[in-house]
């Protein structure tokens, strides 16, 4: 039993763990702000398709936290880093590269 317990606390302790759909490690390869009428948009552009058969992610810019997102997109373009997407809460949007970023993972 104890052999279980332990192998049960290693596995938790050992992997991340991801709210919403999150995708593999990804590039940035371009970045778009983007206005219209209301509190527009930043589009986030990656290297390969992923979540949501996609290579375009959207960042809301009415939401709060999003200019956080944004920062660190950039922040990890300029640095040449990867980033992990996790998309909102509603899933992939109609058509894809409308779906929204939830939050944005740099990793090294």
């Amino acid at each position: 039993m104890k052999k279980i317990l332990s192998l049960f606390v290693l596995f938790f302790i050992s992997t991340q763990g991801f709210a919403e759909p999150t995708s593999k490690e990804l590039e940035i390869s371009q970045i778009r702000p983007y206005n219209n009428s209301s509190y527009g948009a930043v589009y986030i552009y990656v290297t390969e398709k992923s979540l949501c058969d996609t290579s375009m992610y959207r960042v809301d810019l009415s939401l709060r936290g999003s200019e956080l997102i944004y920062s660190a997109a950039l922040s990890a373009m300029m640095a040449g880093k990867k980033v992990k997407i996790e998309i909102d809460n509603n899933g992939c949007a109609n058509p894809a590269w409308r779906t929204k970023i939830q939050s944005l993972y740099v990793v090294n």
